[in-house]
């Protein structure tokens, strides 16, 4: 099981690795990649894990309160209604893990780079050059973000209405600070 396990996740790391999504330009370095705080993820885990551990905690009530429930014929339909929902559980777990690990942010010494994934199958990908920048500004609201040091970054370009969001990344004041200097050199240039 460990080991089937394991093999899903290396064939996942190689079929979405985010360098073969894309082309990047000449003399053009990475300064950042940022992805959402680990801390996101985590939560969403402990969610997971908790809706996971449901049924063992249930079983108990059910097999002392409603024991007809547990005899043979109806164990199996039992067992079968377990199957779903852990196969339920687990391709939520897929789908969010898939979810965070390719949502990315990349930003090079000429142009940020928004990846965004949507469900399995599906990805945006979005630039615009740092001479673009008009605006960039951070949005840290509330104490868990504060005290674990993440949140957005909103940066607004010129000449569009659209926004690029960096949602919840950590220390987004430095991310703030990279990118404004990166606009800096590069207008000086």
């Amino acid at each position: 099981m460990i080991r089937g396990i394991k093999f899903l996740i290396i064939f996942f790391i190689y079929v979405f690795e985010w360098q073969n999504m894309i082309n990047f330009l000449e003399n053009e370095n990475i300064i950042l990649t940022l992805r959402r705080h680990p801390l996101i993820i985590y939560t969403k885990i402990a969610a997971i894990i908790i809706v996971a551990a449901a049924p063992f905690v249930i079983y108990p009530f059910i097999r002392n309160f409603f024991p007809q429930i547990i005899i043979y014929p109806r164990n199996i339909l039992l067992i079968i209604g377990a199957i779903i929902y852990y196969m339920f559980i687990w391709t939520y777990f897929l789908i969010i893990w898939v979810d965070y690990y390719l949502d990315m942010w990349i930003v090079t010494n000429q142009r940020i780079m928004d990846i965004e994934q949507k469900g399995l199958f599906s990805r945006e990908v979005s630039e615009f050059s740092i001479s673009r920048i008009q605006d960039v500004t951070i949005n840290i609201v509330g104490i868990i973000p504060t005290l674990f040091h993440y949140g957005d970054v909103h940066v607004q370009t010129a000449g569009e209405a659209r926004q690029f969001i960096f949602k919840d990344i950590k220390n987004p004041d430095k991310v703030k600070d990279t990118i404004l200097n990166l606009q800096y050199k590069t207008r000086n240039e």
